[in-house]
């Protein structure tokens, strides 16, 4: 289970980076029911993956799957926007840094540091989808004024 003060502050953090940004971009009332959906699937795909390695009562704590999901849908929404992603700091365009995460998350799923890898990707992977589906219906909303 990976949990305390440092988690909490590097999920705060993040929230604060981009949460504003995509609320902004979305509004308040649409970014609250990404959070919450996107927290709810990072837990789901916690649970699921937790029962197929056979041990479902692993501990998880955290809102890990939501913090990722906003971040997948900014990266959908705002795909160019620079952030300075770790360990080097160096500017990417957000959706660089996005598969860079994912490839991360996916190269060191199942190991032993129990850090829920499979709740990040299952919140980021909702993300993109409902970032998806606003983006193509604001295309359609647009598509109804030409």
């Amino acid at each position: 289970m990976h949990a305390g003060a440092f988690h909490l502050f590097l999920n705060m953090f993040a929230l604060l980076m981009f949460g504003p940004f995509l609320e902004q971009k979305i509004g308040g009332k649409k970014f609250l029911g990404l959070y919450f959906a996107t927290g709810i699937a990072g837990n789901a795909g916690y649970f699921v993956y937790a029962y197929v390695l056979g041990n479902p009562a692993i501990p998880a704590v955290g809102a890990s799957g939501a913090i990722y999901g906003v971040l997948g849908a900014l990266a959908v929404l705002e795909p160019n926007l620079t952030v300075f992603a770790a360990p080097f700091f160096l500017p990417l365009p957000l959706w660089l840094a996005a598969i860079g995460w994912v490839l991360t998350e996916f190269a060191f799923l199942g190991a032993p540091d129990l850090v829920g890898r499979a709740a990040h990707l299952a919140g980021l992977f909702l993300g993109v989808a409902c970032a998806l589906f606003l983006r193509s219906k604001s295309v359609q909303a647009l598509e109804q004024w030409d």
